[in-house]
Order: structure tokens, then C-alpha cells, then sequence
């Protein structure tokens, strides 16, 4: 990494695990003392790039034109902004943005500038990257965030003060606006809608409660699956066509988030799937995207206190509309538009954090190969799922049900019944229930069957997974619709 007094900059915060822990150090430095690794470089840590924001975007820039030129102050080569234009003009739905830039972005950009003000008054020095955990056995790293702090980082998002983390060793998502604020196609100008109404919606400045990022590791093989005594739990199935967001199925359970490697995938970029959907309608998520690296092998990420989706009012196949706490929504990839806020009574703790909660899973991606039922890559989602599951941190264990569905059946060609199977017996082992969405599958009441004829039969991890092993020497899974008769039949 290049020497940073030779380009002016000041020192890196120190690290949790530094030597130097004089009584003047943040206390935020003692919240993370089990977090290893690199901090987040801060814009404000080049200050003569600082220097550079702050001259160009005071006084607040009055229309697209200003804005283009003082954003290409500090990012050499920046085009227009032509996805910006069309979204507050409501391409992507909902009404035109009439107070953009007498209001809402002063506001952003007055939210932005007081970042080192902001994290001073919150009484942290530093805001730890979640990394690569580089163990084989169980681990959890966390990172508490004040939403207010939250507010202020997305808003240097937005105007793209944070430099791209490039050449380290562990991969990072996009973490700026730059290719949303240039795109005019109509779905990536809903989502940039909705990050704006997210912006109008807490221009106060109150966001009171935290965001908690939580990254972990779970390791399982097969032996220790094979000689598992633990219980298989009873599953609860919801009715077909119904999503996570129904109030009656999936009201305060903890979210699946159907994952890339990268943590919101194309939502600063491109894409407009599960993920990319949740993470516009519930913005602070993508908070997410400056502190995860990419996800390895038996890793995922959970995310609390994101003000979040609501619930489900139609879904179908080709399409679905949520309503939700920043903003409603219709439509599908192509489809997404903005359809205006909406508010969502979801409770909250003392303290004002939102109480719901995602958690985030990356799929194997089975388009240039047969998943069939091998062993390497059943453990592969099997670690994956248990991973996602696990309520190690304390801020998690109030959810006593999980809410998942068709993991990686879409694009990535997963077989929907096989997935289904491998996440309960991964939630069997870390003793959480799940609530399987079939959606648009039709296995639903043939997994409610098998699950209470297993359970009935006292059947444990163990079995369920020597189960699987049977099977895979006789047949082949994908495709084959009648796998869950199969498994209960299976001696």
C-alpha cells in the first residue's frame, strides 16, 4: 500500500488490536476488539481530496449542470448525469422531485461534509472491514453502526466521495453511485428514486438506533453431519404465491436475502432481482457494501436495524409489488418501478433500532454445470445456509424463525426441492426453525408431509443427510419432482 504522509494524508485510526490504548482513545476502538484486519479508508483521510469535495460542493450546487462540474472536480472523467436527471423527472415512478436541489440534495451534501463531525460526536475513531475470516473452524465478527453515522456515509455514496477499493487482497463491492447516477434505464432510475425518497424521508436528520453488520463462518463436513444426533426441527410452509413481507407468515422473522459473492450485487451497478430490490427498498443496507469483502466458503452476513420491507400484497410468477418503510414498489427486474412512500409500524428497541433483520447467502452457481446431489457441493450450501442461519450474535437470538425460500433457483439453475432439504437439515443443525416461501413451486405441501413424517420418526441431521447420501447413488435430483416422496421413503 503507498506511503500515506507522502501523498499528505493523515495516519490510518488504529486498529482494535493496536498496542496503543491511552485513556484518549475512542471507546468505539474497545467495541471491536475482536475484529482483525484493515479499516475503512475515509474520505477525509486525503485531505487535500477533502479539501477538493468541500470547494466544489459549497455553495450547494442549483441544478445538473453545477452539480456535473463540481463532482468532476473530484472525480476526473465523471459524464453526465443523465440517470439523475431522469429520475428526479420520475422515470422510474412516482411524482418528479421538484425539491431536488433546493432541498434534498443540500441536505445530502450538508450530511456528507459533517461525516468527521458526525463520527466524533458518536465517539468513534474507526469503522472496521469485514473480511475474509481465515479459520476452519466457527467464527463472528460485527460491527455496530449509529444510523445516524449510517446517513452520512450513504450520502458520500451518493455523491461519490469514497474512492473504489482497488488492489486489495480481498475483493470489495462497489461503494458509489457512479453508474446509477449515469443510467437511464427506467428500473435502475426507480431504484435511484428510492434512494433519493430514502434522503427526503430522513432529512431531519433523526434516525435514532444502529445498524449491526454481522460476518460469520460455519464448518461442517460430512463425518460431522453423518454421526449428527441432533433433531431434525418441524418446518412451517407458507401458502403458495406469498413472499417474506406477508404480515401474517412473515412478520417478525429474520429475512433471507438470496446473496451474490458480492454483498447487494448489482443494486449500485445493475440488476434488479431479490437482492438488488431489498437492498433499494431498504437503503441502509447498502452500508453493507463498504465494509464486506467478498463472501468465501461458509460465510455469510446478517444485517440489523436497516429500516425495512413491509410485507407482500401480490405476487405471481412474472412479477410482485411490495409495500414497504422508504418507499412502494411494483414490478420485477425490467418491470421495477418506484410507486411512493409508505409507512411501516415495525417495532423498534429502546433505543430506536429497527427490530428486523436479513440475512445473506450466496448460492452456487449451477448455470455451466449439473448441481445434481454431489457431496462437494451439498456441503458447499449446506455450510452456506448454516452460516446464514446461525444466531450466534446476541442482537439476532430474538428471531425464533427464519424466513427462506428458493435459494439460487432462479439464474443460478438450482433445483428448488433439493435446496429446500439442504436448508433444513442446515437449520436442524444450528436448532432455528425455518418458514420455507415455495412461491411459485408446487412442492410446498409434499415438504409440510415430510417434514412431519420425519419428525414424527425422531429422524435427526444425521439421517436426513445419510438420506441424501443414498440417494445420490441411485439417481439424479434436479428435475426429478418427486424427491421429497422419495426422502420419506427412503430406509
Amino acid at each position: 500500500m503507498a506511503d500515506r504522509s507522502a501523498q499528505g494524508m493523515p495516519p490510518p485510526p488504529l486498529m482494535s488490536d493496536d498496542t496503543n490504548t491511552s485513556s484518549e482513545s475512542s471507546s468505539f476502538s474497545s467495541s471491536f476488539p475482536h475484529v482483525p484486519g484493515e479499516t475503512l479508508f475515509l474520505p477525509f483521510y486525503n485531505e487535500s481530496l477533502w479539501e477538493k469535495v468541500r470547494n466544489s460542493l459549497l455553495p450547494f450546487p442549483k441544478d445538473l449542470d453545477e452539480l456535473t462540474k463540481a463532482m468532476q472536480a473530484y472525480i476526473p472523467g465523471i459524464s453526465q448525469l443523465r440517470g439523475l436527471q431522469a429520475a428526479i423527472d420520475g422515470v422510474g415512478g412516482g411524482p418528479a422531485c421538484e425539491n431536488f436541489f433546493t432541498e434534498t440534495l443540500p441536505d445530502i451534501i450538508q450530511s456528507a461534509l459533517k461525516l468527521q463531525e458526525v463520527m466524533k460526536s458518536c465517539n468513534i475513531d474507526r469503522i472496521p472491514l469485514l473480511k475474509d475470516i481465515k479459520t476452519t473452524t466457527s467464527a463472528v465478527f460485527k460491527v455496530v453502526l449509529p444510523r445516524v453515522l449510517v446517513r452520512s456515509l450513504m450520502a458520500n455514496m451518493f455523491l461519490c466521495t469514497f474512492q473504489e477499493q482497488r488492489g486489495m487482497e480481498e475483493p470489495m463491492p462497489t461503494c458509489t453511485f457512479q453508474v446509477l447516477l449515469r443510467n437511464t434505464s427506467v428500473q435502475e432510475c426507480a431504484k435511484l428514486r428510492m434512494f433519493i425518497h430514502y434522503f427526503e424521508r430522513t432529512k431531519s436528520g433523526h434516525v435514532p438506533g444502529c445498524v449491526t453488520i454481522i460476518r460469520q463462518k460455519i464448518y461442517l463436513d460430512g463425518m460431522i453431519l453423518e454421526n449428527s444426533n441432533k433433531p431434525l426441527l418441524g418446518i412451517s410452509v407458507a401458502p403458495a404465491g406469498v413472499g417474506f413481507e406477508d404480515d401474517d407468515n412473515g412478520k417478525d422473522c429474520l429475512h433471507a436475502d438470496f446473496a451474490n459473492m458480492y454483498i447487494g450485487g448489482g443494486v449500485l451497478t445493475g440488476g434488479c432481482v431479490q437482492e438488488e430490490i431489498r437492498f433499494s427498498i431498504c437503503p441502509e443496507l447498502i452500508i453493507s457494501c463498504l465494509t464486506c469483502s467478498v463472501l468465501n466458503l461458509g460465510e455469510a452476513i446478517q444485517i440489523l436495524g436497516a429500516e425495512q420491507v413491509g410485507y407482500f400484497i401480490k405476487y405471481s410468477q412474472e412479477s410482485y409489488k411490495l409495500l414497504f418503510q422508504f418507499s412502494s414498489y411494483s414490478g420485477y427486474g425490467f418491470g421495477l418501478r418506484f410507486a411512493g412512500p409508505f409507512v411501516d409500524n415495525q417495532r423498534q428497541a429502546d433505543d430506536g433500532t429497527i427490530l428486523r433483520g436479513i440475512f445473506a447467502m450466496d448460492a452456487y452457481d449451477g448455470r455451466r454445470r449439473d448441481f445434481n446431489i454431489r457431496e462437494a457441493m451439498m456441503l458447499r450450501e449446506i455450510n452456506k445456509a448454516a452460516a446464514g442461519f446461525s444466531l450466534m450474535d446476541d442482537s439476532v437470538k430474538q428471531f425464533s424463525v427464519l424466513a427462506t425460500g428458493n435459494w439460487g433457483c432462479g439464474v443460478f439453475g438450482g433445483f428448488a426441492p433439493l435446496k429446500a432439504l439442504l436448508q433444513w437439515l442446515a437449520s436442524s443443525h444450528v436448532g432455528v426453525c425455518i418458514r420455507y416461501f415455495p412461491y411459485n413451486e408446487d412442492f410446498g405441501p409434499a415438504l409440510q408431509k415430510l417434514s412431519a413424517t420425519l419428525t414424527s420418526r425422531r429422524c435427526t441431521v444425521g439421517d436426513l443427510w445419510k438420506g441424501l447420501g443414498r440417494l445420490s447413488k441411485r439417481m439424479s435430483l434436479k428435475g426429478d419432482g418427486a424427491v421429497m416422496e422419495r426422502m420419506g421413503t427412503s430406509g
